[in-house]
């Protein structure tokens, strides 16, 4: 009990304490979070990935098995969310957002800083990896399921080809691969701009919270919490032991499966016109109920 309520001092406290901040703010203040949003989408995080990639210290087959369990992840996390929308009978909208609350994280906003703030460089290194296969699905296969089949592939490739992540963890992945280096001011500019990108994405989070507003569908909301923070876990456990992840990629592969649910589904859900009620609803819930199931996870990794 004594490590628990430490590991809920230490690590999540933190954390909640600066979201709490943006969600005072946006509570007080008319503040655009797309404008922030866009800064983060197209600078911070950019720089973050690309300095967190750069550093990486991983040999090539713990990357494959990252990339591996991430992917495989998110597959039975979607497979696992459809076959319950259809159990339960879900019309096709409602189906489709539960589908995509139940398997899109806040691995970004939510989980670098976490991961940061329990396991240091190196977990933030592991969770990176998870954090651009989460990106990379988010904005296609996302889409995808978002759309229920009315808009065409090359709206989602789209989507993919104009997030800068993808070219700042290629161009890093690059110059590793070729054994380059980039002149140290440069470097010291990225550096810069991704050690501010951890506490401008809590603050984000915090303002984005504040606009949400409860779905009256309380039993879809139920049935999603329990997925994304029941379920998701436990599939995440068995995941990282069928890849083989021991140690710090373990502990941040399973602490960033058991983020809640993605603010981005909002945006998917809102564009598309698939109950964005519901899930802003989920993204609150699960959002709060993570302060507790995190603190368990954390004290139970160890």
């Amino acid at each position: 009990m004594a490590d628990t309520v430490a590991v809920f001092w230490r690590v999540v406290v933190p954390v909640f304490l600066i979201a709490t901040t943006g969600y005072v703010l946006g509570k007080s203040k008319e503040i655009s979070p797309e404008a922030i949003s866009r800064i983060v989408f197209y600078i911070l995080g950019p720089a973050l990935i690309f300095t967190s990639i750069y550093r990486l210290s991983i040999d090539a087959g713990g990357i494959r098995r990252m990339f591996g369990f991430s992917l495989a992840y998110a597959l039975a996390m979607l497979l696992i969310s459809w076959g319950i929308a259809a159990a339960l009978g879900y019309p096709k909208k409602l189906a489709s957002a539960f589908v995509l609350v139940g398997f899109l994280v806040n691995s970004g906003n939510f989980g670098l800083p976490l991961n940061l703030f329990a396991f240091g460089e190196k977990g933030l290194q592991w969770a990176v990896i998870f954090y651009l296969i989460n990106s990379i699905l988010s904005n296609s296969l996302g889409v995808f399921i978002a759309a229920m089949g009315s808009h065409s592939s090359l709206g989602a490739l789209k989507s993919v080809l104009e997030a800068p992540v993808i070219y700042a963890a290629g161009l890093a992945g690059l110059l590793r691969w070729q054994g380059w280096s980039i002149p140290q001011p440069l470097f010291k500019a990225f550096d810069l701009a991704g050690n501010g990108a951890i506490p401008v994405m809590l603050v984000l989070l915090g303002i984005q919270l504040s606009r949400v507003r409860l779905d009256r569908d309380l039993g879809a909301l139920g049935a999603a919490t329990l997925v994304r923070m029941g379920i998701g876990p436990v599939v995440a456990v068995a995941l990282a032991a069928a890849f083989r992840l021991s140690g710090l990629a373990r502990k941040a592969g399973i602490l960033e499966a058991s983020m809640p649910v993605a603010v981005y589904t909002t945006i998917l859900t809102s564009e598309f016109d698939v109950y964005p009620e519901f899930a802003a609803g989920a993204v609150f819930v699960t959002t709060v109920v993570s302060m507790f199931t995190i603190t368990i996870i954390l004290s139970w990794l160890g």
